[in-house]
C-alpha cells in the first residue's frame, strides 16, 4: 500500500486544502473567490502534478461525500432559533420553494429541448438544485448519470453563491427571507453557506429551502416519470 492509497490521504488532503483556502478567503474579498471552486481547482491540481491516481483519493473523499447528509441535519438548529419567522411568513416561504422546485426542472427540460441535449444527459441535469446526497439518489430514480448529476449540482451552487449579491442589487431584494429562500432552492448547501454570510435569518430560510426544495423535487421528478 503506498502512501496515498489510504482513506487518510483523501481526508487529510481536505482538511489541508480547505484550510488554506479559508486563510486566503480572508485576503481576497472578491466573491468570485469561491471557497467551493478554488478547493476543487487545488485539489484537482494537486493531484494532476503529482500523477495522483483519483480512486486513491476518493478512499477518503468518498467518506467526507456520505457524511454530507448528517452534516446537513445540522442545519436544523438555526431553522429552529428562527422558527417564528417561519410561522409568520410560512405562505411565501413553502410556495416559493414549491414553484422555484418546479422552474429548476423545467428550465432544464426546454433548455435541452432548444439544444436538443439527449434524454439520459436532461435526466443527470434534473437534479441541479438539490444537495448532493439528494442527488444522488434523485440521478438513481432517473436513471441519470450520477458524475453528471453531481457536476451540475457544483456547477450550480458555486454560480448560485458568486452572483447572489449582484441579483439582488440589481432586483433590489432587501428582504432576508427572500435572500435565504432563492438562495436555499436555487444553490443548495453551497447557496446557504453564503446566506448565512449575509446574515443568520437568512441561512436559515436557505437551509430549510434546502429541506423543502429536495422533497418537492422528488414529488416533481416522480410527477414527470408518471406523465
Amino acid at each position: 500500500m503506498t502512501l496515498t492509497n489510504n482513506y487518510l490521504f483523501g481526508i487529510i488532503l481536505t482538511l489541508i486544502i480547505a484550510y488554506c483556502v479559508t486563510l486566503l478567503q480572508k485576503k481576497f474579498t472578491s466573491q468570485l473567490f469561491n471557497f467551493m471552486l478554488i478547493s476543487i481547482i487545488l485539489i484537482i491540481t494537486f493531484l494532476l502534478l503529482l500523477d495522483i491516481p483519483y480512486q486513491d483519493y476518493a478512499l477518503g473523499g468518498d467518506i467526507i461525500l456520505e457524511a454530507l447528509g448528517p452534516i446537513t441535519v445540522l442545519l436544523a438548529v438555526p431553522m429552529y432559533e428562527n422558527h417564528q419567522a417561519l410561522k409568520s411568513y410560512y405562505l411565501p416561504i413553502f410556495s416559493g420553494v414549491f414553484l422555484g422546485s418546479f422552474i429548476s426542472l423545467l428550465s432544464v427540460y426546454l433548455l435541452s429541448k432548444v439544444m436538443h441535449i439527449d434524454v439520459f444527459v436532461m435526466h443527470s441535469f434534473f437534479v441541479k438544485s438539490v444537495t448532493t446526497p439528494i442527488a444522488i439518489t434523485a440521478s438513481y430514480i432517473l436513471q441519470g448519470d450520477i458524475g453528471l448529476g453531481v457536476l451540475s449540482v457544483v456547477f450550480s451552487g458555486i454560480f448560485g453563491a458568486i452572483i447572489a449579491s449582484s441579483i439582488f442589487k440589481l432586483f433590489k431584494i432587501n428582504n432576508p427571507i427572500a435572500k435565504g429562500v432563492a438562495l436555499g432552492v436555487s444553490a443548495h448547501a453551497i447557496g446557504t453557506a453564503r446566506a448565512f454570510e449575509f446574515g443568520k435569518l437568512e441561512g436559515s430560510m436557505a437551509a430549510l429551502s434546502i429541506v423543502l426544495t429536495g422533497v418537492c423535487t422528488i414529488f416533481w421528478i416522480y410527477l414527470f416519470s408518471f406523465l
